[in-house]
C-alpha cells in the first residue's frame, strides 16, 4: 500500500480467492483473417432488455475469449441497444474501458433519420420502428433491395423482423402486407426467367427456349443462395425437365447450403 500510495491499510483482511470460472457465449465474435494480425477481433453485444450485469458478463466474456486466444492482441467490443435506458447503470468498474477505443455503444433510438442512411442502416432503425409506422417503413426499404444480388436474404430478415414486431399475424400476412411475392412464380427472377426464355425460345425454338432459359436464371439463383455448383450437381440439374426446374425454383427459396441442393436432387 506505501508503493502505490494508497496510506495504511494493515487492518484489511487477506485472502487468496478461488474464482471459478463459468461457461460464456458471446452474441457474435468477427474474427480477423489469419494473414492480418494487425486486424482487432470484433466482440458484439446486442441488449434489448435491462440487465444490470451486463458490463460484468460481456468483459468476462472477453477476457476469458483473450485469455485462450493469445495471438490476437487487438480487440473492439461493440455493445448495440435499442435505447439508452437499457444500459446497466452500475458501471463504475467498467468505465475505463467504457471510455476507451476498446468499446463502442449504440443506440439504436438515437441513429438519425437521413436519406443518406445506408440500407443496413435502415434495417437496423426497422428494428425499433414503432409498430404503426413499420408495415410503411418496410415497404418503403424492400423497394431498395430488388437491384442488390443478396435480395432473397434480406427480403427474409425484413420478413423475420416484422414477424417479431407482430407476432399476431402469420408469415402468409406478413407477406401479404409487405407486397412480397408468395410463391417463386411470382417473384422478380422468375419474370426475367420467362423474358429471357422467351428471348431463347425466339432462337431455338419455344420449348427447348424456356428450358435454357429456366436453367440458367435457377443456376444463377442457386449459386447466390448457397455458393458454387459442384460439376456433378449442375449435370444433375442439366437433366431436369422444365416441371423439375420450376419445383426447384420453389425449393431454393429455403436452401441454406450445397447439402439442401444434394437431397433435393435425389429426391427426384
Amino acid at each position: 500500500f506505501e508503493l502505490v500510495g494508497a496510506g495504511n491499510h494493515r487492518r484489511l483482511p487477506f485472502d487468496s480467492i478461488e474464482v471459478k470460472q463459468t461457461a460464456f457465449r458471446v452474441d457474435g465474435v468477427f474474427l480477423p483473417a489469419h494473414n492480418s494480425p494487425a486486424q482487432p477481433v470484433y466482440f458484439v453485444e446486442v441488449q434489448f432488455y435491462p440487465d444490470e450485469n451486463l458490463y460484468h458478463r460481456l468483459f468476462g466474456e472477453v477476457f476469458t475469449f483473450l485469455r485462450h486466444h493469445p495471438d490476437y492482441p487487438h480487440w473492439r467490443t461493440t455493445v448495440i441497444f435499442s435505447d439508452r435506458n437499457l444500459e446497466q447503470q452500475q458501471k463504475e468498474a467498467y468505465q475505463v474501458l467504457l471510455d476507451s477505443h476498446h468499446t463502442q455503444l449504440i443506440f439504436l433510438d438515437e441513429l438519425p433519420n437521413t436519406p443518406d442512411n445506408t440500407l443496413s442502416v435502415q434495417i437496423l432503425k426497422l428494428i425499433i420502428e414503432p409498430q404503426p409506422t413499420a408495415p410503411e417503413r418496410a415497404r418503403q426499404i424492400l423497394e431498395q433491395v430488388p437491384s442488390l444480388p443478396q435480395e432473397q436474404t434480406l427480403q427474409q430478415l425484413i420478413q423475420t423482423i416484422m414477424v417479431y414486431k407482430f407476432p399476431q399475424l402469420s408469415r402468409e400476412e406478413i407477406v401479404k402486407m409487405l407486397g412480397l411475392a408468395t410463391s417463386f412464380k411470382e417473384t422478380r427472377v422468375y419474370q426475367e426467367i420467362r423474358e429471357e426464355a422467351r428471348e431463347e425460345g425466339r432462337k431455338e425454338g419455344r420449348e427447348e427456349g424456356m428450358l435454357l432459359g429456366e436453367r440458367s436464371l435457377i443456376l444463377k439463383q442457386l449459386t447466390r443462395r448457397i455458393g458454387l455448383i459442384s460439376p456433378a450437381n449442375r449435370e444433375r440439374i442439366e437433366q431436369l425437365s422444365l416441371e423439375q426446374l420450376e419445383a426447384l425454383g420453389e425449393a431454393l427459396l429455403e436452401f441454406n447450403a450445397s447439402s439442401d441442393l444434394e437431397t433435393w436432387l435425389s429426391r427426384q
